[in-house]
């Protein structure tokens, strides 16, 4: 799009600063900036159904003996009364003396406003007297969220100038043959039913547009991906039938049969000349660790190194002591990998790793330094993979040649929105649990059941138990959410003859470290804590979690939490407190009570929040979706996937006439991805 947003008639210097506040700074920003709702000023609705703090336009008489102009602190308040054929209604005016004026020319009019109770009384507030003669033919109005200094009207002026001198200036981004084939609209028509529908099918249709643009611009970004990664080769590694069943002997349990198949396909991965790019999602507690460790096993058999990344330290040697409990007398050499160790044993182990004496490291963020240099790395495995970002990851790869790539997610990812957001991977799923896992019970409580929950916990502690109790916030007076501190000192003084402590990401990593060391150990009875411990904290011998402001939580991370708990063959339980009295918060909130089943909590919990929302995606940059509805869009998000793998079989750098416009958002999604289209 060739103009500046000072080329639009009616925006100068002054406009266009305001514009800059809505983080507006070109034209293409600007139809962009799409009204979070609208307004229906066509439709008359009778005073009868009037429904209070909703918008609605009537057609009125006035009843002129009801006209009355008071003054209160300088400022004016008008009133009349008007009536339709279904009723009557008193209309007020706030410090808006001209309309008088008006009201007083008029016999009837139709008026545009919200009712409101004032003193148990029904009024129609501020409403906009409605032109008679207007040519304006659409129904809905928009409305933008605005910032200080910046009106609706505004907004409405400068994208009303923009469509009417420069709409011919929006691409279509759509290639034609599909635009006609599933009945798209053309971008900028698109784009101005967004702004202005004339009904809703008009807003549908515009949205089922750029929904389709949308996922068809990060479909053939994975799919490029996808195809870059299967046309590298990298290191084929010898697999035998009988690999799985000379791993199992190493393990102290049986593998699910989901295990079983998630190994499969690695190992078909890892023995094809492709480089694997997998992951491995599943439940809490369903076994993934053990899964990539079957893949590190193939590594080492084939002689090549293996580097695992977690996102704590915590994490990090729980899996390293997990690791050597059980091949400790296979011959694997293990190696840890974490910012809090003396430099002179970091320095040791790196010289190790880089002259090939290490054949599985497992690390934090430490793995990426410059200084860490491999000898034959040709695996990299990746734990709680949402919490890395794009880059990370790719620093961590780049130190092998070609390596093949398994990552894990603990986070059940419903299938729709696998697609979109591991739509450069291949997905092992891991859904059974392992045997002798028991279900977690799991009640919803209101906090005057807290003293009797204090002394139940008191009997499981007696038992030789643990408890967490687990905080919304670390401080108090934090949004008024509980708070660790409040908790910490509450708990102290209600368990007075065992062990209280809290844990927080404000702590130092050697602070965290040694009070997880204890409360492992069975020296803590009660540890209060933030979502610090959400992440890999096995403490088998804690069988009750209490979580504090439940309905502060989204329902995957409550799962996450709740997933620490039940970690041995002990039953165990989780109390979720709330003083919500909310239907719907209440509701949400039964869902856990009702199943441990991770993927049917991730399907709630995205049906109310959204794919943005859901595991703090925005936060980590993986998934966009402006239009997207994972829900009603479900048949297309598969048909784009399938269009866009053959888009990119039959012409995969995108150097077609008809992909000139598309192709450079796709290579914009790629950019951080670090793939170049040629």
């Amino acid at each position: 799009m060739k103009v500046d947003l000072l080329d639009i008639p009616g925006v100068g210097p002054k406009t266009k600063t305001k514009l800059n506040k809505l983080s507006i700074f070109t034209p293409f920003e600007l139809i962009n900036y799409y009204p979070f709702r609208y307004e229906d000023k066509k439709n008359i609705v009778p005073i009868n159904e009037l429904v209070v703090n909703q918008k609605s336009l009537i057609s009125v008489k006035f009843d002129h003996g009801t006209l009355k102009r008071k003054f209160i602190n300088n400022k004016t308040i008008l009133t009349i009364t008007g009536q339709d054929e279904t009723g009557r209604i008193e209309m007020i005016w706030f410090n808006q003396p001209y309309i008088i004026h008006q009201l007083r020319k008029k016999e009837d009019a139709k008026l545009f406003g919200s009712m409101k109770v004032f003193n148990g009384k029904l009024y129609l507030v501020n409403p906009e007297i409605q032109v008679d003669n207007r040519t304006d033919d659409r129904t809905f109005t928009p409305v933008y969220r605005v910032a200080k200094g910046v009106h609706n009207n505004l907004l409405k002026k400068v994208m009303k100038s923009f469509f009417e001198n420069y709409s011919n200036q929006i691409e279509d981004i759509i290639p034609l043959e599909l635009r006609k084939k599933y009945k798209l609209l053309r971008k900028r028509d698109a784009v101005y039913w967004m702004h202005y529908p004339k009904t809703e099918n008009h807003y549908f249709r515009a949205k089922i547009t750029l929904a389709f643009e949308e996922l068809l611009i990060m479909q053939l970004g994975f799919a490029a991906i996808k195809a870059n990664s299967q046309s590298i080769n990298g290191f084929s590694f010898k697999c035998e039938d009988g690999d799985i069943a000379s791993f199992s002997r190493w393990l102290l349990f049986e593998l699910t049969n989901d295990q079983k198949n998630s190994m499969r396909e690695i190992a078909e991965d890892m023995a094809s000349k492709s480089a694997m790019n997998r992951i491995i999602q599943g439940d809490v507690g369903s076994g993934k660790t053990v899964t990539a460790f079957f893949a590190l096993y193939l590594a080492w058999k084939n002689k090549q190194q293996t580097a695992m990344m977690v996102p704590t330290e915590i994490l990090a040697r729980q899996h390293y002591a997990t690791f050597n409990e059980l091949f400790s007398k296979a011959g694997i050499r293990t190696a840890l990998l974490i910012g809090s160790l003396k430099e002179k044993e970091k320095k040791a182990i790196k010289k190790s790793i880089a002259e090939g004496e290490v054949d599985f490291v497992i690390g934090t963020h430490a793995l990426l330094q410059e200084t860490v240099s491999f000898n034959n790395l040709n695996l990299v495995i990746t734990d709680e993979q949402h919490r890395f970002g794009v880059k990370q990851r790719a620093v961590l790869v780049g130190k092998g040649t070609y390596p093949d790539v398994l990552v894990m997610s603990a986070t059940p990812i419903p299938r729709t929105l696998s697609l979109i957001l591991y739509g450069d991977l291949d997905i092992s799923t891991i859904r059974q649990k392992p045997p002798g896992r028991k279900d977690i019970t799991t009640k919803l409580l209101s906090y005057d059941r807290y003293d009797d929950l204090i002394e139940w916990i008191k009997q499981q502690i007696t038992k030789g138990k643990q408890a967490y109790f687990v905080t919304p916030s670390i401080f108090e007076n934090e949004n008024d959410l509980v708070s660790v501190e409040f908790v910490h000192n509450r708990l102290t003084g209600m368990f007075d003859k065992f062990n209280v402590e809290m844990i927080h990401g404000k702590q130092t990593n050697s602070e965290k470290e040694h009070i997880f060391a204890e409360f492992s150990k069975g020296n803590i009875d009660v540890l209060v804590a933030t979502t610090v411990i959400e992440v890999g904290v096995n403490v088998p011998n804690a069988t009750v979690m209490v979580i504090e402001g439940a309905e502060r939580f989204g329902l995957s991370q409550l799962h996450q939490l709740r997933g620490r708990v039940g970690r041995g063959s002990e039953k165990s339980y989780c109390f979720l407190l709330t003083e919500s009295n909310q239907s719907q918060t209440l509701e949400r909130l039964t869902t856990l009570t009702e199943t441990n089943d991770g993927f049917q909590i991730a399907q709630r919990d995205l049906e109310i929040r959204g794919p943005g929302e859901f595991l703090g995606l925005r936060q980590h940059g993986e998934i966009t979706l402006r239009h997207v509805d994972t829900f009603n869009h479900t048949k297309m998000i598969r048909t784009v996937r399938l269009e866009a793998e053959k888009i990119m079989r039959e012409d995969p750098n995108l150097k077609n006439d008809s992909y000139a416009t598309i192709k450079s958002y796709v290579e914009t999604f790629l950019e951080s991805k670090k793939i170049i289209l040629n």
